[in-house]
Formats: structure tokens, C-alpha cells, sequence
């Protein structure tokens, strides 16, 4: 799939028009985060990351804000609890990307995000259970004096403007993704923040919760 089919598709599940989702994800260009050339028959595809990385400027409440905020939200980690089965230290991204991939189709169901990046939930299946992982930033994770509740009480306590893709809307996306993709040799350790630089706040679709 090509970044701009994938942009297509976002309009479709998203109240965004084509000139703010194009306003959203060309710091991505920019920056050569994402593959950028000729349209047509000979546009780049996005592999995995990319896809995960346009899903997160959609992110932010305002478009000017979708880069920073993509960065954020790209970076966050997986909140430790002995009920989810993710690797700990995980990234968002890397997550996401997996989500992506036709390798990991489970993790599927459901992705959240606070508008100023600063938290997100991505729902999965788990041993044929829904299970939710957090993702916080590392010093709030580091800075909790009890991890192991880190879940109830940022559950309680987060209660702000959300970008939330749901379960149909999710499943379409990440199907669609596979089904058109033309993959070019996405590896496991491709999923990484190295280029994405210093974080920051940006944003995209809102739900108040």
C-alpha cells in the first residue's frame, strides 16, 4: 500500500479531509520517515512502521501538531503488568507496526491515544481473552512508586480528549493494509524510534471520554 492509499483509507475512517490528513503526515516526508516519490504505478509502499507512523500523526486534536506528537506517542512503553503477555520495554511503534504486519493479525482490536500523545491503550486478543496494554512515557513509568497499579490509576486519572480507532475501524485498516501491500523485506528490528528525534506534543482525531 502506498502512502497515499493509505491516506485515502484514513479519510474514509476518519472525519479528516484529504488536505488535513496531507497537513498531518508530511512532516513524515519531510523528515524521510515514510517512503516519498513518483505517484501512480511507481510509488514507494509502505512497510509495517510506516503505516504505524501515519496512523499516529492522526493522533493530535490540531494538524500542526501531528509530527510532534507522532514522535511522542511513537515512543511511548509498554507499562509493565503480569497480565499482558507483551514484551517488557516494548515501544508503541514496534507494537503497532507488529499490528501491521500479517505476522501478528491478533493484535487487532482496538488502539487509543491521548491527544497530546502522552498515553495510549491498544486492545488485543489473548489466549481468546481481550487484554489492554498500556503505553506511558518511560519517566512516568520510572517515576510510579507502585507499577503494578499503574493501570487503575491511570485509567482514573487520564480521562481527556482521546483518538480512538475501534475495533471494525482498526481490523478494516490493518486487512486493507495487508491485503494491498507489496512488502519489501520489513524485519523485526526495522520497528525502531532512532530517526524520529526529540519528543515533543502533536495531534489528530478526538473522542471525549
Amino acid at each position: 500500500m502506498t502512502a497515499r492509499e493509505l491516506e485515502a483509507l484514513l479519510r474514509l475512517l476518519s472525519h479528516y479531509t484529504e488536505s488535513e490528513i496531507d497537513q498531518r503526515t508530511r512532516p513524515l516526508r519531510d523528515r524521510n520517515l515514510i517512503p516519498h516519490g513518483p505517484r501512480g504505478a511507481n510509488a514507494p509502499h509502505l512497510e509495517p512502521h510506516h503505516a504505524a507512523l501515519v496512523l499516529l500523526t492522526m493522533v493530535s486534536r490540531r494538524a500542526v501538531d501531528a509530527g510532534k506528537t507522532a514522535v511522542r506517542s511513537a515512543k511511548l512503553r509498554l507499562a509493565p503488568h503480569r497480565a499482558i503477555n507483551l514484551p517488557q520495554e516494548t515501544e508503541l511503534l514496534s507494537v503497532l507496526a507488529k499490528a501491521f504486519s500479517a505476522d501478528q493479525p491478533h493484535i487487532k482490536r482496538r488502539f487509543e491515544a491521548l491527544v497530546d500523545g502522552s498515553a495510549a491503550w491498544v486492545s488485543y486478543d489473548q489466549s481468546g481473552a481481550l487484554a489492554t496494554a498500556l503505553f506511558l512515557e518511560a519517566r512516568a513509568i520510572k517515576a510510579a512508586t507502585k507499577k503494578a497499579h499503574l493501570y487503575e490509576s491511570t485509567g482514573a486519572s487520564l480521562c481527556n480528549h482521546r483518538f480512538v480507532l475501534g475495533e471494525g475501524a482498526f481490523a478494516d485498516l490493518i486487512g486493507e493494509f495487508n491485503r494491498t501491500s507489496d512488502k519489501s523485506g520489513w524485519r523485526l528490528g526495522d520497528d525502531n524510534t532512532r530517526a524520529l528525534g526529540s519528543t515533543d506534543t502533536t495531534g489528530a482525531k478526538k473522542s471525549s471520554t
